[in-house]
C-alpha cells in the first residue's frame, strides 16, 4: 500500500510539473501587430485655428461733443460713396459763431485799410517834403499843406502843424509818423490773420457736424434719429468696406512661433462650399492675455489673414477656421503618428525585425494631420508598429497581421 501510495504520488507531481510547464514553460506564440513601411515622402505641416472675419476698412462715425441729431441720410444696407453726408448734427449754434468770426474778419479788413491808406498818404507827404527841400523850396516845405495835415491811424492829426517850424524838422516829424503809422498797419496785418484763424476754426468746427463717409462701403448700423441727442454709447453710423475682408485669429505662444507674413492660408467656414485660399498679412508682436471671470487666460497672439477673393457668403462677424501652412517638406522619411510613443523626454517606435520587437528612439520634425517626420533612428524600408501596446518589450514575438504604406 505503501509503494502504490508513493507511486500516485510520484505521478501527481509529474502531472502538475507538466501543467506549470505548458503553461509558463513553453514559448508565448507571436503576437499578431499591424505595421507600415517607412519610405521616403512630401509632409506639409499646419497650423489650426478659428477666427473671425472684419472688413479692412470700418468706420464709425462719432459725433465730437454732445449735440442734437438734424438729419439722417442713410439706413442700413445703403452703399455709400466716399465723401457721402451720413448725418448732419443741429448747425444753428456753429452757423452763428461762423457769422460772428466773419464779421470780425471784415472789421479788422475795415481798420487794415485805414492804416494802410493813413500811411501811404504820410509816405506821399513826405516824399514831396524831401523833394521840396532838395530843390531849394523852403518855402514850400514849410507851407502848412505839406506838413499839417498827416493822420494817424485812428483818424487824428499827426500833430505836424508848425509851418515854422524848420525844414529838417518837419521831415523828422513826418519820417516819426510814417514809422508809427507802419506800425500801425503791422498791427492791423495781425489782427486780420488772428481774426480770420478764428473763422478758420469756425468754419472747421461746423463743418464737423456735417458727418461723411471716408471712403466708399456699406452702411452697417444706424444708430442716430433726427430730433434725439447724439448717442453717446455707440456710433451714430458705421460703415464697413465688405469688398475687402480679413480674418482675425488668436494663437497660443507655440503655434504662433510658427507663423509668419506671406504664408498661405485655407480658411473652411459651414457657409462656404469649398475652402476659400488666403495669406497672412500681419503677426501681432506681443502675445496678450484676456481677462476673464476666471481671471486672465493663457496669452495669445494676434493673426490677421487677408483675403484676396472675398466670397459673397462671407459678411463681417461671421466665424471660420483656418488652416495656415507653416513648414513643407520633400523626400522625408515620416510615419503615422499613432506609431510613436514616449517615455520621458524621449520619442519611440517598435520595429520588426526576425520575427521579434525592436525598441527604437527616434528624433521627430515636422508633422502633417496624420503623419511625424523622423530625422534619425530609422531607415526606409523598416517596419514600424502601429498603435504599440505597454504590455509591449524589446525582442517580443510578433507576427504582422497587415501592412500598409508609411
Amino acid at each position: 500500500m505503501k509503494r502504490l501510495a508513493w507511486v500516485l504520488g510520484t505521478g501527481v507531481l509529474a502531472l502538475a510539473g507538466l501543467s506549470i510547464w505548458w503553461f509558463w514553460g513553453r514559448p508565448a506564440p507571436p503576437v499578431a501587430v499591424k505595421t507600415v513601411t517607412v519610405k521616403p515622402g512630401n509632409l506639409t505641416e499646419a497650423v489650426y485655428a478659428s477666427g473671425t472675419v472684419v472688413p479692412n476698412l470700418r468706420q464709425e462715425v462719432r459725433a465730437l461733443s454732445p449735440g442734437q441729431v438734424a438729419k439722417v441720410m442713410v439706413k442700413a444696407g445703403d452703399s455709400v460713396e466716399k465723401g457721402q453726408l451720413l448725418v448732419r448734427l443741429n448747425t444753428a449754434l456753429a452757423d452763428a459763431q461762423v457769422a460772428q468770426a466773419q464779421a470780425n474778419l471784415d472789421a479788422a479788413k475795415g481798420m487794415q485799410a485805414v492804416a494802410q491808406e493813413n500811411l501811404s498818404q504820410a509816405q506821399e507827404r513826405l516824399a514831396a517834403l524831401k523833394a521840396s527841400l532838395q530843390a531849394g523850396n523852403v518855402a514850400v516845405a514849410n507851407a502848412p499843406g505839406v506838413g499839417a495835415r498827416i493822420y494817424a491811424n485812428d483818424g487824428n492829426e499827426a500833430g505836424l502843424s508848425a509851418p515854422s517850424a524848420g525844414g529838417a524838422d518837419a521831415v523828422a516829424q513826418l519820417e516819426s509818423s510814417v514809422n508809427q503809422l507802419q506800425g500801425s498797419v503791422q498791427q492791423a496785418g495781425s489782427t486780420v490773420k488772428q481774426a480770420q484763424a478764428a473763422l478758420n476754426l469756425a468754419q472747421v468746427q461746423r463743418d464737423q457736424l456735417d458727418l461723411k463717409a471716408d471712403f466708399a462701403g456699406t452702411v452697417l448700423e444706424v444708430n442716430a434719429q433726427a430730433g434725439n441727442p447724439t448717442p453717446l454709447q455707440s456710433p451714430l453710423v458705421v460703415v464697413a468696406d465688405l469688398k475687402n475682408l480679413s480674418v482675425q485669429a488668436d494663437l497660443n505662444e507655440v503655434d504662433a512661433a510658427k507663423v509668419k507674413s506671406g504664408q498661405k492660408v485655407f480658411v473652411s467656414s459651414k457657409v462656404l462650399a469649398q475652402d476659400v485660399q488666403g495669406v497672412v498679412n500681419g503677426v501681432a508682436p506681443e502675445a496678450v492675455a484676456q481677462p476673464s471671470l476666471q481671471g486672465n487666460a493663457a496669452p495669445t497672439v494676434a493673426v490677421t489673414v487677408s483675403l484676396p477673393q472675398v466670397p459673397a457668403a462671407l459678411k463681417p462677424g461671421y466665424s471660420v477656421n483656418i488652416k495656415v501652412l507653416v513648414a513643407a517638406k520633400a523626400g522625408v522619411l515620416a510615419v503615422p503618428q499613432e506609431a510613436l510613443f514616449q517615455e520621458g523626454a524621449q520619442t519611440f517606435v517598435y520595429t520588426v525585425e526576425g520575427g521579434k520587437l525592436k525598441k527604437t528612439s527616434v528624433k521627430t520634425g515636422i508633422a502633417d494631420d496624420l503623419n511625424q517626420e523622423v530625422t534619425s533612428g530609422l531607415k526606409s524600408g523598416a517596419q514600424v508598429v502601429l498603435s504599440p501596446s505597454a504590455n509591449f518589450y524589446e525582442g517580443m514575438p510578433v507576427i504582422s497581421t497587415g501592412s500598409g504604406e508609411g
